[in-house]
């Protein structure tokens, strides 16, 4: 998806029996290998191919082997794709002509766990900033040192962190790549079998490899928040109750609520957590009760963003939430029982007008 004609295209390369394949934009690009019978052997040809009428065209063709072949013109290259009982030709550009991306320099390979990499996106490209006004804020913040990686992804409003333990690392390094490109890796995860990825830090760019996929993308440039600054450390309230007991009732009271808002209350008692919205201009609210398993603190009633604490509660797998708070305008905490030491979510209240 980007305005610019050029990279609305697959690169091909075909060399010795392979065809690589690229796509990308003007902040990176992926590729990928698969193999095929080059005739005559040594056959060497680069093509450009217009994306949408490529992956349309072959989306409806059986499994089923095809071939490929060109016809090169001055300024253009005929492609030839025939099956068993048809064909397609589409014209190409010329290979040479797809846009080089602007690479600068390049660190000795390191390698860190791919669970541990897949796990870090998974869990905080939901709180990456959708806006290019605050471009630091887009991406997903890497940190590899001593024995851990962290990952952390913010909007402003919530924020995850993902620290996953690791063996003693004989290197640092510390990055912010574009949520999107994080998301392309994390879709190909049940493509990739391999325990570890190798990542390439370069001056203005880095690279992935897992498996015969190749991920480039340019860094986002600037100085990523203090995340451990914002994170309460001595919450005094502490509740904890069922992960999914809590995510159902938030999903139907939801519905209730103030649209421009979308705001939802939980008032939390020494048993139970009442989950309330309401939409004043309209007549209507919702109201569930949910138990707690423990509560230790005072009783307090603070107020979320519906959507944001749906995609909170949704990440979260364990089966026992943990919750902390300070004040109805201070920062909360939410966590898993089993996971709280390597993944936690912090969200920020609205306030209650009452």
């Amino acid at each position: 998806k980007t305005s610019l004609p050029a990279y609305g295209i697959f690169l091909f390369k075909i060399k010795e029996d392979t065809i690589k394949i690229t796509a990308g934009d003007e902040n990176g690009r992926i590729s990928t290998t698969v193999e095929a019978t080059c005739n005559p052997s040594g056959f060497e040809q680069s093509v450009l191919l217009d994306a949408k009428m490529l992956l349309n065209g072959l989306n409806l063709i059986p499994e089923q082997p095809i071939n490929i072949s060109f016809d090169p013109k001055e300024k253009y290259i005929k492609t030839h794709v025939k099956y068993n009982n048809g064909k397609f030709d589409i014209v190409g550009g010329v290979g040479e002509d797809y846009p080089s991306l602007n690479i600068k320099g390049a660190n000795e390979p390191r390698t860190v766990n791919a669970s541990d990499y897949f796990y870090g996106i998974k869990h905080t490209q939901v709180c990456c900033a959708s806006d290019d006004l605050r471009p630091v804020l887009t991406g997903i913040f890497f940190k590899v040192e001593d024995e851990s990686l962290i990952c952390v992804g913010t909007d402003g409003q919530v924020l995850s962190k993902v620290i996953c333990k690791t063996d003693k690392q004989p290197f640092q390094v510390s990055f912010i790549i574009p949520s999107k490109f994080a998301r392309f890796a994390s879709t190909m995860s049940s493509l990739f079998c391999d325990p570890y990825i190798s990542i390439v830090e370069a001056e203005n760019n880095v690279s992935f490899t897992f498996g015969n996929y190749h991920l480039t993308c340019l860094k986002i440039e600037g100085r990523y928040p203090n995340y451990d600054a914002v994170i309460p450390k001595n919450n005094s309230i502490k509740a904890e109750c069922s992960t999914q007991d809590l995510l159902a009732a938030v999903k139907r009271v939801s519905i209730f609520s103030d649209e421009q808002s979308s705001l939802i209350t939980l008032s939390f008692d020494n048993d139970q957590v009442d989950v309330l919205a309401q939409d004043v201009y309209f007549s209507r609210s919702s109201e569930e009760h949910v138990p707690l398993s423990s509560y230790d603190g005072s009783q307090i009633k603070i107020a979320f963003n519906s959507q944001r604490l749906i995609t909170i509660l949704s990440c979260i797998s364990d089966e026992e939430l943990i919750m902390t708070f300070d004040k109805p305008s201070s920062a909360a905490i939410f966590c898993g029982k089993e996971s709280q030491s390597s993944l936690l979510y912090l969200i920020m209240p609205l306030s209650i007008n009452h």
